[in-house]
């Protein structure tokens, strides 16, 4: 090459972190160069690099690599053209895009040769990176080998280096902190004095590996290690040092201190990298305010978790995120939020699956350490052979265990609608009950004590009877998984209803109407109709204004059983009827700031559907609200 000389000096610059003269030296090299030449390949990776190193923007790496990829592969050499493949597949790496990554590693092995040695043990290395970061631990475990067998040919202290860091940092992953501590210290005896960057990063993950395993003293020791003067360094090396920091304070249940650092890393990503830093500092924060159980800014987080969005890309924090909202809304009593969240997680809850393949990679470890540096790639494809018959045994335990876990979903999902249902609906009578028993001490007057008792005990009695209709249909499902049918006088089943709730009818004067045709009967099951009839007029009632009205009336047209529940109350935005069915539907305060679990709509509409019906609403601000619920008409 024409300018290897000065090609020369700005690599001495980078290795003495020269910030502004390698600046500089680009922008002169670039005004000298011929596009058309193997010089502008070469000053065009090392410009990747100092972005990469400098400024940690993997978005515009990316768009760069994009912009000039074709006419780099035109003018490059061979391997020049395997260093773009092998930075191509960092940046996709670090923006979380693995299978890309993965291609453009695979791209660079095709065209390797035999002399090309260290540069295939480096692609090797990153694909196995890429696997341990996708969670694919066996396969990461595959290609360090592969990487070390093809090592013992080269006297390579570097990828040596990097092959040890790698399993440290894979066994950090699989919560083995004394293996990767083994290998992590392993690396310090490969490093030469002046590998002061290498030293600091193995150094962080020590800090780690020595944090979670609760040796604070070896932790310690290794922070003090730590070059803490980062300015030279790159955001992500700064980023990893705040980050083994937080997770050091957090194990010695320092949570302000832990709190500090991961605000650190919040305040130094931006948005030109993956977010996945980001959101992994509001999540660790926001945990830590949970656990000091200060709740408004650990919702704080959580919001901000939400505005930076995309959170279910990175499957480790979606499914922390999950248990997160789950956690603090149980904490604050909003039970129909924390069992949205709850099913989320375990739609989510990679873990089932996870765990079997730990599992097997556990029986797939082998001791990579016996001798000095003693890896075998023979002894790993030895011991899978091995395994291929605990394999197929463990697949039919993970087919029966699967089939358990459906059942156990199931029963589980039973139990918690009808835990939310009897919650629900026993929880507004009793609150009733209380509230005309905190009247008596307001009337002197003996007969006037005597007519409120009297509603009390006629109050108990029906929230008595309502407990036991639940707690019977609860019984019927779970142990037969059926619903038994009746005919039902739907005029005498809203009476019921304006009845049970006629405290809070009284309280804000409703005006209340049941227009059914009084021989209609109604043919399904009976406690599920009521318990949707009575959280929809409930509903009605909470967001009705004083003197409105709740009317509830009828229609049949083409064998079919038409209801309305219409209010005059404050009604809905269209806004707020996008999704009203949905899982993502939270209950809102009433006209009197009423507070109220709810059972949510979607689970109504499940009831309305197992008894071969529809729900619909029609909804306008300040003019009310009218639910149509249609049956087949039974004859």
């Amino acid at each position: 090459m024409k300018y290897a000389s000065e090609f020369k000096e700005l690599s001495r610059l980078f290795r003495e972190k020269k910030k502004e003269q390698i600046a500089n030296k680009i922008n002169d090299l670039k005004s000298k160069i011929d596009y058309q030449t193997e010089d502008y390949a070469e000053l065009f990776i090392m410009e990747l690099t100092y972005i990469f190193m400098f400024e940690g923007n993997f978005k515009l790496l990316l768009s760069r690599i994009n912009e000039e990829e074709k006419h780099i592969l035109k003018v490059a050499n061979k391997l020049q053209k395997i260093r773009l493949y092998g930075n191509k597949g960092i940046v996709l790496a670090k923006l979380s895009y693995f299978k890309d990554a993965l291609v453009s590693y695979h791209d660079g092995l095709s065209i390797c040769t035999k002399e090309l040695v260290t540069e295939k043990i480096s692609l090797l290395t990153n694909i196995g990176v890429t696997h341990n970061r996708k969670k694919d631990y066996i396969l990461a475990l595959k290609y360090f080998l592969e990487a070390y067998d093809l090592y013992k040919n080269s006297e390579s202290d570097i990828k040596l280096t990097s092959l040890l860091t790698n399993i440290g940092v894979l066994y950090l992953n699989l919560e083995m902190y004394p293996n990767a501590i083994t290998y992590l210290e392993m690396c310090l005896d490969t490093l030469s004095e002046t590998r002061d960057f290498t030293k600091n990063h193995i150094y962080i993950n020590l800090i780690i590996a020595h944090s979670l395993n609760k040796d604070f003293k070896k932790a310690d020791y290794y922070r003090h290690l730590t070059e803490t003067d980062s300015s030279s360094y790159s955001k992500a090396y700064e980023i990893q040092l705040h980050k083994a920091m937080a997770i050091y304070y957090y194990s010695k249940r320092d949570l302000t201190n832990s709190i500090n650092e991961y605000k650190l890393i919040e305040s130094k990503v931006d948005e030109r990298r993956d977010s996945s830093d980001k959101i992994q500092s509001c999540l660790a924060t926001s945990k830590n305010y949970f656990e000091l159980n200060d709740l408004e800014k650990c919702k704080y987080y959580i919001d901000k978790i939400d505005q930076i969005g995309n959170v279910e890309k990175y499957d480790n924090l979606y499914f922390d995120y999950l248990k997160l909202c789950r956690d603090y809304y149980e904490q604050i009593g909003d039970i129909q939020s924390a069992y949205v969240y709850s099913k989320d997680l375990d739609n989510a809850n990679s873990l089932k699956y996870k765990n079997l393949k730990i599992n097997i990679l556990n029986h797939t470890m082998i001791n990579l350490h016996s001798g000095k540096y003693n890896f075998s790639r023979d002894a790993y494809n030895e011991k899978i052979n091995e395994l291929k018959n605990i394999n197929n045994e463990l697949k039919e335990q993970k087919k029966l265990l699967l089939e358990s876990l459906n059942d156990l979903s199931y029963e589980s999902e039973i139990r918690e609608k009808f835990i939310s249902i009897i919650s629900h609906d026993v929880r507004a009578p009793i609150g009733n009950i209380i509230q005309m028993l905190e009247m008596l001490d307001e009337y002197d007057d003996i007969e006037e004590r005597e007519e409120i008792l009297e509603e009390v005990i006629h109050s108990m009695k029906q929230t008595y009877s309502l407990t036991n209709e639940l707690v019977n249909w609860a019984k019927e499902v779970i142990d037969n998984n059926i619903i038994s049918q009746e005919y039902i006088n739907m005029t005498a089943l809203v009476d019921e209803i304006f009845e049970l709730y006629n405290m809070q009818i009284k309280s804000k004067a409703i005006i209340c109407e049941n227009n059914i045709n009084s021989d209609l009967e109604l043919f399904a099951h009976r406690t599920s109709i009521q318990t949707c009839f009575r959280n929809i007029i409930q509903n009605a009632i909470k967001y009705s204004l004083v003197k409105s009205s709740i009317t509830v009336s009828n229609t049949i047209s083409e064998q079919k059983i038409i209801f309305f529940i219409k209010d005059t109350g404050k009604g809905m935005e269209e806004e707020q009827l996008t999704g009203l069915f949905e899982t993502s539907r939270l209950s809102t305060l009433g006209t009197n700031q009423e507070l109220g679990i709810g059972i949510g709509l979607l689970l109504i509409k499940e009831l309305v559907v197992k008894n071969n019906g529809t729900i619909s609403c029609e909804s306008s601000l300040g003019k009310g609200t009218t639910f149509t619920l249609t049956f087949p008409l039974h004859q």
